[in-house]
Parts: C-alpha cells; structure tokens; sequence
C-alpha cells in the first residue's frame, strides 16, 4: 500500500475513533442536568457509562465528538387541556422531565439543536445561560413552564433558525427589538408570551428578513399598526396572529405580503369589513377569519387561485351563499378542498352551486340560516370526509341517494334541522363513520339498523329524534365511542350491568329519558354523565371514576347515602344529586373535591349540621343548593366567606339562628356583571361545539322554579326561606348590589327592614313575608328600577306604603295583606283614618298599661307597709316579741318530733 493511503487511513481511524469519544465536560454537564431534574418515567435511564453519544435524545458529530443535539421533547403532550381546564393527563405527567434546568448545560458548547419542550420545569426562570449557545440554529421551549423575563442577550443567537417559546403564560418579553438581531430566523413562535412593548412588535419583526413562519397568540398585544415603513416581510408565508385585543380593522399592509401561502386571524377583536386587500394576495393556499366584530359583504376573491382553504367564522356576512361562492374564481371552486363558513348569517340554500367543488374534502355551514331541501347532487362529492349542516332550517328528507356516493365520509352533522332521516332498515352505508350527529332530527321511533355496520365509530349523538324504544344490545358494542348522547328522548328499559368495556368514554349523557334500574359500572375515563331525569333506582355506585369532571343524577328515584368513595374525585366540578330520596348526612370525604363550583343536592333527605368545611375547603363554590333537606343547627359563617358564591339555596331546612351579620363578604354579589374563571369555564363549555354540555341551575324565584343556563353569568340569588331564623334582617346584606332574588320569607325575623335596601338595585324579586317585621317600609325601596316580584304580607309592618317608580307598577294588595297597621294604596285603609284608629287605639294601650303599673304599685305598697306593722309591734312590744318566738319554736319541735 502506498505510504501516503496508510497515513490517509491511519488519519480516518483516528477520527472515526474520536468520534465516538464522548467529551468528558460535557458528559458531566449531561450528568449534572440529570442529577437536577425529576424523571418518573426513566426517559433518562441510558444516561449512564462513558460513551454520552449513545445516551437517548444525544446526537453528537460525527467529525468532533461534540453533544450537537439534546432533544428531550415530551411527546406524551396530547390531551393535556381539555375542555378549558388542565385536565391531568396522566401519560403526560408521568414522562414530563421536571425539577431544575441545570446551568452546567452552558458547557455544551457547540450544541446546534436544543428542544426541551412539553416538560414541566415550573418554578425555573427563563434559563439565561442559552445565549452561551452561539452556535444554535434550533431551540424549543414551548410549554415547559418557565417564568420570568425572557434575556435581550437571546438576539447574540446570530445563527438561530428556529425559536419556539409558546404556551409559557409567564413569560415576558420587555425589550422587543432584540428579536431584530436575530437575522437568520425562518420560524418564530411566540404564543403566550407577554409583550410589555406591545407597539413596537411589527416594526421590530419587520427586519427580520429571512422569516417564513410567525405565529402570535394570546401576547396581550392592543395595538398593530395601520401602515409599516420600508414593509420587509419579504420572505414571509405563514402568519397566524390568534387571541389579541385589537380593536381595530385590518391593516392594509396585510394585503401586501403578496409571498403568504397562510393567514390565519382569529379572535383579535378586528372590527369592520372584511377587506378587499386580500384579493392581491395571489400565493394563498389557506384564509382563516375567527373573528365576531368583522362583518360583510365579502369581498371578491377572484385572484386567489391558489386557495384551497377558505374558512371564515362567526363573520356577520349576512349574505345568500349563491352570492359568496359567486365571488370565488372558478379555478378556485375547482381547486377548494376545505369550504368553513360556519356562524355567517348566511341565507339561502344548497341549489345550484355545489356541483363547482367537486374536489371538496370538509364542507361546513353549520350556524346559519339556511334553509330548503338538501339537494341529491351532495353525493356526488366523492372526496367528501367532512359535512357539518347543523343548526339550520333546512326541511324535507334524506335518504340513501343523498349519502350513496360519499363512500370517504367519516363525519355527518345533520342536527338542529327539520330533517326526516328516510333511509331503508336494510340499507347498508358505504361509508365507515367517526363522528355522527343527529339532534332533533326525525329518526325514532327506532334505532337506525344501518349504525350496525359502523365498526370505527367515535362520537354520536341521537338526541331529541324521537326514540322510543329499549336500547339495542349491539349499540353498546361500539368499543370505540368516546362520546354518547341519546338525551330527550323516550328510551326506557335498563342499561348494561357495566360500560366498563367502553374504555373510550369520556361523554356520556342520557338523560331526560324513562331509563330505570340501577347506576351501571362507569368506565375509568370517563369524565362528563348525565343520567337526570330518569327513573334510574337504587344507591349511587362507589366505585366512581377518578376521571369524573361533571356528574349529574338528578331527577331519580334513588337512595341511600352518597357514598365516601366521592373524596376520590378530586376534578370533580359539578355534583347534581337533587331530586331524590337520599338520607344521612353528607360525607366528610366530599371536602377533598375543591375544584368543585356547582353542589346541589336538594330536595333529598340530608340531615345534620351544615358543614363548615363547605366553606372552609370548597372555596370554588359558585352555585350551593342545599334546599328542602333536613339540615338543622344555624347557618355556618364560613358559608359566607366564599368569595365566587351566588347562589346560596338553603330553604326549606329546619335551620335556626341568626343570619350571619357579614354578609358583604360574598363578594361576587355585589356586582352583576362579576365575572370569574369559574364562569368562563361554563361558558367554554357551552361554547365548545364538539364537546358541548350546558350546565344548568334551578333555582326558585318569582314564586317559580326557573332553569339557568346562558344566563348563569347573571345568576345571583340568596333563598333562606322555611326555617327557623330569627333575629334582625343585618344591614350588610344591602351592599350585594347584584342580588337578583332574595328569599328570607317563612321564618320569625324581627325588627324592621333595612333602610338602605334601595341600594339592591338589581333585585328582580324580595319575599319577606311570613315573618315578625316591624316598622314603616322603607321610601328607598321604591329605588328598586327592576323589581317584579315583591311579597311583604303576614309581618306587623306600619305606616303609610311607599309610592313611586318601579313600585307604582306592583299594584296588589295582597303584597301587603295581613299587616294591620300599613295604609294607602294599594289598600283600602286611608292613612288619615288609620292615624286615628292608631292614636285611639294607642291610648288605650297606654291607659291598659298605666292600669297595671298602678296596681301593681298599690300591692307593693300594701304588702311593704304590713311586713313595717308587724316589725314595728314586735320591736317595741316586748310581751308580743316573746309570744312570737315562742310559737315558732313550738312550731319547729312539732316537725321534728
């Protein structure tokens, strides 16, 4: 061999050799990071020995040896917020890398690649080592949960490509203009972070030349910029900005960044119309408008040619939909493949245009007005996965000829029609369906035997279409289902001894039928049921998943005690049980359910002391329902410590005392619009549209049981009536300015009503009756602009009625009836007459009493002037005095012998 190739060969062992030598200093920083972070799921457990290369997420240079990657990205992120709130997914928690990002990783040196993201390292601040990494060209912290102050020295990251610092809600960014430094950047995220700057952010993001992907969300930005000197987004494609305060139109210069493939903007508060820019931009691909304050016409889109994603949601269009697709280029009707124009206010019906988007793949147009037949021509579109009609009025029937050719459909929503599902028993789809949604249309009485032949099917809803009869076996079978709902219907019959099999469900709402038998073995994940309004018997299972999030039982037939095995459900946030026949008393394990916001378990058989620990550990409370129970001993002052409480129902209990004298600290009623994270949790809820549950609250008022459900926000009532309270009405319950119904009505409460209570400017309804009041009633009651319901009667209320305003309105006696001593309309009794009555009547009583103080003068006086008589004789007579003693002497030698 030739001398010069054995030394070219002696020169590539060595570094093949050397390659494979892990570097002792950044070894030990690897072994340093691990020694500070917690690993449950021992992701790191190859991190040992010599040879760090080989260690999991480590990717070192094939030329230097050097550690170029650490990729530790937690891919068990999925499903980690569901629903609005943090939902404790399990196989998130478990494989996420927590405890302390070691600054020893600045030793690395020569690291180009660093992702940490989907870990848990909160309680670290933003690591300020990372700009040591000159050499980084990809970083990724996303939802890692880093705190602090992100480092203007990060822009010394000369060669950064890609940065992701999203989902870190608290991160702040104070010195926008270093991102300007970073000139190599193609991809930026920056969602969730705070910009204290929030002017400046365009015109800092403005020099960055080479920049291709830029996403915004949730960065409390108020302000973007009508116009931007020397424009120089020239490489820029994707722009997403998501959940900003904008207030503002969309600015012009949108429309020149004629290289954007995608726009997304959605929930950024933009106002007027959509505008006609956006037809200059000839790359689109994908246009998304989120936006509830933007509006129509729509604009033409005849240049966008390239468009294959057209969704515009919840945009007042108010325009026929023939109009819309007419302003689409033919190419583009050709080439569209996701249509979404949900929410729109858009009119007309399907005729005549859908046979131009033969290449359609999801088509929504759920949430409008349209209305007509469905026309046959949708089966022809062959590529159609997705077709969402729901919430319209359309009319007539569906049968196969409309469903024959969509063999690639995976999800239908017809609900909320007027639709009469038509197809033959023995028909067979040629589809295989993951999502089927039916509401309110015209199914029953049967179940459709074609949902046999579905074997992938995830989410169903069939109710309110007319079902009558007994659940079929073979419907249970669909291992798969995560989401059920058959509510209101005529189902009866029972259900499967356990769902258990069902390890898919975490929705499961059946109520409003005629199901009866017992609560059945609930799957381990599930998270929401409703089996209300039923005829379902028996005790309440122990065994309840860990999962549950909402349970709701109410209207049944069952008994028993609530078992302690509830203190397991610590996610639990609404417990409904009312309506029942359930004794004992409540649990001591159902303080561990803190999270808990809506408690109602009246009209049961509960008895005992109210516990303190309701208001001592449940300090989520919002809505407490404890009415018509057997609760007994005085109403605990931790009750009314809840700051978030408004809806306290404790009627119909044999509860004594006082009403607690603090009652200005239910904060949350003191103003009408509170509005909490508690509430905007239901309204996620009822907003959701693929996971959608209401949740209601009844709560009797205006002498009716009324049913809340988009107006809990609104929703503030206090009803304490049918115990035994006694005492005074305390003059704190005047500052719950938001109080729409108070209740003290059927108790023996004293003295007179508080004369600030015209201050309770919101109140719809005040029953005081049934009591012991006394007094005239207060003039500034007749401040109270919106009271409709208004019961004084049966007190000893006296004087002359207020007049006035909103109390002129309430024009019937019997609000007053049974108050003897109350004159002027609307009564029959004159005040002037009445004040005679009073005066005549008044001396009476005075010379009644006078009477009896005489007389029992003259006895006192009698009886003290005979024991002086006697004293005296007996004092100054000495024959008498020893007559006396010796009486009583022989008087006593009498008893004792």
């Amino acid at each position: 061999m030739h001398p010069f190739l054995k030394i070219l060969l002696f020169i590539l062992v060595i570094q093949v050799f050397s390659a494979r030598c892990c570097v002792e200093h950044e070894r030990e920083a690897l072994l340093k990071f691990k020694a500070g972070v917690n690993d449950l799921s021992n992701r790191l457990i190859s991190w040992t020995g010599d040879e760090c290369c080989n260690w999991a997420g480590i990717t070192c240079s094939n030329k230097t040896g050097h550690v170029i990657i650490l990729d530790l990205r937690n891919s068990y992120f999925y499903n980690r917020f569901k629903y609005g709130v943090m939902y404790p997914d399990y196989e998130w928690n478990n494989h996420s890398l927590s405890g302390k990002i070691s600054p020893s990783l600045q030793h690395i040196s020569e690291l180009k690649y660093l992702d940490l993201s989907y870990n848990n390292f909160s309680g670290n601040n933003f690591p300020n080592f990372i700009n040591a990494f000159r050499n980084l060209n990809y970083l990724n912290l996303s939802s890692t949960g880093l705190s602090g102050i992100i480092p203007s020295k990060l822009g010394n990251l000369s060669k950064l490509q890609f940065l992701d610092l999203s989902y870190m809600p608290v991160i702040n960014i104070s010195n926008v203009w270093f991102l300007s430094h970073l000139t190599s950047l193609k991809y930026l995220d920056m969602s969730g972070v705070n910009f204290q700057d929030s002017k400046n952010w365009a015109q800092a993001l403005n020099t960055l030349p080479l920049l291709q992907s830029l996403y915004l969300r949730d960065n409390n930005l108020t302000t973007i910029p009508s116009s931007i000197i020397g424009l120089n987004f020239s490489s820029l494609e994707t722009l997403s900005i998501i959940e900003n305060k904008f207030n503002s139109r969309i600015p012009n210069w949108i429309g020149k960044l004629t290289t954007l493939t995608t726009l997304e903007l959605l929930f950024c508060s933009f106002v007027g119309q959509i505008p006609s820019q956006l037809n200059n931009l000839t790359s689109l691909n994908t246009l998304m408008l989120l936006e509830d304050y933007l509006e129509g016409p729509m604009p033409p889109l005849h240049n966008l040619k390239n468009l294959t994603e057209l969704i515009i949601w919840g945009v007042s269009i108010r325009e026929d939909i023939r109009v819309v697709v007419n302003r689409l280029a033919n190419d583009t009707l050709d080439k569209l493949e996701i249509l979404l124009l949900p929410n729109a206010s858009l009119i007309g019906n399907l005729i005549g245009w859908m046979s131009k988007m033969p290449n359609l793949i999801e088509l929504d147009l759920s949430y409008n007005n349209l209305n007509g037949l469905l026309p046959i021509v949708i089966g022809n579109l062959t590529r159609l996965e997705y077709l969402d009609l729901d919430k319209n009025n359309f009319t007539g029937e569906v049968s196969e000829a409309h469903l024959a050719g969509l063999s690639n459909l995976k999800a239908l929503f017809l609900g909320s029609s007027y639709l009469n599902l038509t197809m033959n028993m023995n028909w067979i789809p040629p589809f295989q369906l993951d999502y089927l949604y039916l509401s309110s249309c015209k199914l029953g009485p049967y179940f459709p035997l074609w949902l046999q032949n579905q074997s992938h099917m995830s989410e169903i809803d069939l109710s309110n279409t007319e079902i009558v009869e007994i659940v079929p076996h073979w419907f249970w079978k669909f291992r798969s289902l995560s989401y059920i709902d058959l509510s209101y219907n005529h189902i009866k019959g029972t259900l499967p001894l356990s769902l258990e099999h069902l390890t898919n469900l975490h929705l499961l709402f059946l109520h409003n039928n005629l199901f009866e038998g017992g609560i059945p073995c609930l799957p381990q994940y599930v998270e929401f049921v409703d089996l209300s309004d039923n005829l379902f018997s028996g005790n309440i299972p122990h065994g309840l998943p860990n999962a549950l999030i909402v349970v709701n039982l109410a209207h049944n037939n069952l008994s028993g005690v609530v078992p302690s095995s509830i203190g397991n459900l610590y996610f639990l946030w609404a417990l409904q049980l009312n309506n029942n026949s359930l004794i004992g008393e409540l649990p001591l394990q159902l303080q561990l359910c803190q999270n808990l916001v809506v408690l109602d378990i009246g009209e049961n058989k509960f008895e005992g002391q109210i516990p303190k620990w309701m208001g001592e550990n449940l300090r989520n409370l919002t809505f407490l329902r404890l009415r018509s129970n057997l609760f007994s001993g005085t109403i605990p002052i931790q009750l009314i410590k809840l700051r978030y409480l408004q809806v306290l129902d404790l009627a119909n209990n044999k509860i004594s005392g006082m009403i607690p004298q603090n009652m200005d600290f239910l904060s949350s009623m003191a103003f009408l619009d509170d509005y909490n994270d508690n509430l905007a949790l239901i309204d996620f809820l009822r907003f959701n549209d693929q996971y959608y549950y209401n949740v209601s609250v009844s709560v009797t008022m205006k002498g009716r049981d009324l049913v809340f459900t988009t107006t809990l926000s609104f929703l503030k009532s206090i009803d304490i009536s049918g115990n035994h309270l006694t005492g005074m009405i305390p003059k704190t319950i005047t500052s719950l300015h938001g109080l729409i119904s108070l209740n003290l009505s059927n108790n023996h409460l004293i003295g007179p009503i508080p004369s600030e209570i015209g201050k309770m400017y919101s109140l719809e309804s005040l029953d005081l009756r049934n009591n012991e009041l006394s007094g005239m009633i207060p003039q500034s009651l007749t401040n109270l602009n919106f009271l409709a319901i208004l019961n004084l009667s049966y007190n000893n209320l006296s004087g002359r009625i207020p007049t006035g305003n909103q109390l002129q309105t309430l024009d019937d006696s019997y609000i007053y009836v049974e108050n003897n001593y109350l004159c002027g309309p609307p009564t029959e009794k004159s005040c002037d007459s009445t004040k005679v009555q009073n005066s005549t009547g008044n001396a009476r009583k005075v010379g009644e009493e006078l009477s009896k103080i005489l007389l029992y003068l003259f006895i006192i006086f009698g009886f003290g002037c005979g024991i002086w008589v006697v004293l005296w004789i007996l004092l100054f007579k000495i024959t008498w005095r020893y007559m006396f003693f010796h009486i009583v002497d022989s008087w006593f030698d009498s008893i004792y012998t």
